[in-house]
């Protein structure tokens, strides 16, 4: 889970999205739902009919904006099918659009975080030189 800026992810995503199969196939239960370890696995049928059945769909970011591509990709040999088919398809590695930072917008998001009780459970956002910068207060 993130810290609710709108990433998440299960056991089973970050396995898939880091080529865990062995992993991965430990924690798919037996009926699996339909997720982006489909991708890793190699599984193209289920690729495919979730593809088909929301056309568009392999456009969707999942946990930490890694797209449904890059899943196959981490698959390796075992997921070439489903990357080819991916590719052909178009769309499945879309790339956000940037966004300017205003200080207006940088200032929703600049404080400084706490996510435990020690002084070193914090992480600070700041804006700097029109970026957002993410450290660890000392």
């Amino acid at each position: 889970m993130g810290l609710g800026l709108r990433d998440w992810e299960t056991a089973l995503g970050a396995a898939s999205h880091i080529g865990n199969v062995p992993i991965a196939q430990a924690l798919r239960p037996r009926r699996p739902p339909v997720d982006l370890s489909a991708a890793m696995l190699g599984q193209l049928a289920v690729v495919k009919a979730f593809v088909e059945a929301s056309p568009g769909v392999q456009a969707t970011h999942g946990p930490h904006s890694i797209t449904l591509l890059a899943h196959a990709r981490a698959g390796g040999d075992a997921a070439k099918p489903v990357l080819e088919y991916l590719v052909a398809v178009g769309g499945a590695d879309p790339v956000p659009a940037a966004v300017p930072l205003t200080a207006e917008l940088a200032a929703k998001y600049t404080s400084t975080y706490e996510f435990g009780a020690r002084p070193a459970d914090r992480i600070e956002i700041a804006f700097e030189k029109g970026s957002l910068t993410f450290s660890a207060p000392a």
